[in-house]
């Protein structure tokens, strides 16, 4: 449970480390997502709730990396605008 200076601490500016359970119910102006393809790892619906959770908290902007496409990485990045893999320019 989160307290009221917690609060206030997500809230200052600043850059915030989190794991993708303890940002349940926050909003970030940026998310920049690492190891997407971990979210294969995780067990089918673990990873779909997961990956769910990671990509609904930008508001603006929304930065996902991956060091191998696994099964939900052509799904995460469906949606994006421009994607660079590995080896591309």
């Amino acid at each position: 449970m989160q307290t009221i200076d917690t609060r206030h601490q997500i809230a200052a500016p600043g850059i915030k480390i989190l794991t993708v359970e303890s940002s349940r119910g926050l909003q970030f102006r940026t998310v920049i997502l690492i190891f997407a393809d971990k979210f294969d790892e995780q067990g089918p619906g673990q990873d779909r709730a997961l990956a769910y959770v990671a990509l609904t908290r930008p508001e603006d902007h929304m930065a996902v990396t991956f060091s191998r496409v696994t099964e939900p990485i052509p799904r995460i990045v469906a949606g994006t605008v421009a994607v660079v893999l590995p080896g591309e320019s």
